[in-house]
């Protein structure tokens, strides 16, 4: 195994007991561990995703406080006749959709009245109308999250990738432009996507890969990786990678589009070392800007 691709396993936290003591025998090992201590030292600080939940509730979700008008006795007649009038176009409208973001770099969670959940990984998004829930619960979904999911009627995941069907479980769905993963962690779901329908249980992924479903029998997480501060990736391509980074440190990347798969995970608190793990492997180079706003990734 050559010596970058060591590297990156070592500092993604995959190396095996033999590659680290063939990494330590070549001294290897000690400047990695010196360049690390530096990063820890001179990048971002940690990335605390419960303080970020916190946070989003803290700004965005504090009730709105009620202000109280007196009416005079001669707006009686006429207000009761728009309120008659409003309520009425209420019932027949609904109560309108509902939406929900999670800025670059923070997560967001709603608890719906039924007692489903979803937490939204950073940059996505769902809109819904849920005065229709009584017969179906449909969300639609741009980007990545995780849903917890009580039994009732169907709940339906709508992305522009496909659809999830489930009646009560857990699982994350992932749809970023044209990538779209699914990993069941409990019940089981129905995901479709050009007419191409299947079926996965708890315990399995579907990842729709030329053309086709791609089902993973054997995943053994229980939750999705971005919920513990990481990014996972088993084989999609690297640039998917690069666009996940630049959300989660809320950074512009310049790079050279690379088409390979890439099989690894990077960490949210430390965005030196989290390019070094995307860029070492391929012989690439990377540059910062003064303000850590921007990257440059060159060959």
């Amino acid at each position: 195994m050559d010596k970058d691709t060591l590297y990156a396993r070592w500092l993604s936290g995959e190396i095996t007991a033999e590659e680290q003591q063939e990494l330590k025998q070549s001294g290897a090992l000690e400047e990695l561990e010196a360049i690390t201590r530096f990063t820890n030292s001179s990048s971002l600080p940690p990335y605390d995703s419960k303080a970020a939940l916190e946070k989003f509730k803290a700004t965005r979700m504090q009730p709105k406080t009620a202000t109280v008008r007196r009416l005079d006795w001669r707006w009686y007649a006429g207000a009761a006749a728009s309120v008659a009038v409003l309520l009425g176009l209420w019932f027949w409208l609904g109560t309108g959709s509902s939406s929900l973001d999670a800025a670059a770099g923070e997560m967001a969670e709603r608890t719906f009245a039924d007692g489903s959940s979803i937490v939204l990984n950073d940059g996505s998004s769902i809109t819904y109308q849920d005065s229709d829930w009584g017969e179906e619960r449909r969300i639609n979904l741009k980007g990545e999250a995780l849903f917890d999911v009580t039994k009732g009627v169907p709940f339906i995941v709508e992305t522009a990738q496909g659809e999830v069907r489930v009646l009560g479980t857990s699982f994350n769905v992932r749809a970023w432009d044209e990538h779209f993963r699914i990993e069941c962690y409990s019940g089981k779901v129905a995901i479709e996507r050009n007419g191409q329908i299947d079926t996965i249980v708890a315990g399995e992924a579907g990842h729709w890969r030329a053309n086709k479903w791609d089902i993973e029998r054997d995943l053994v997480a229980q939750s999705p990786a971005w919920s513990d501060s990481a990014s996972k990736f088993n084989g999609e391509p690297w640039d998917v990678a690069f666009e996940e980074l630049e959300r989660q440190y809320n950074v512009q990347i310049d790079r050279p589009y690379i088409d390979d798969p890439f099989v690894g995970n990077f960490q949210h608190n430390n965005l030196d070392t989290a390019l070094y793990i995307l860029t070492r492997t391929k012989g690439l180079q990377y540059e910062i800007n003064a303000d850590r706003s921007k990257v440059s990734v060159f060959k």
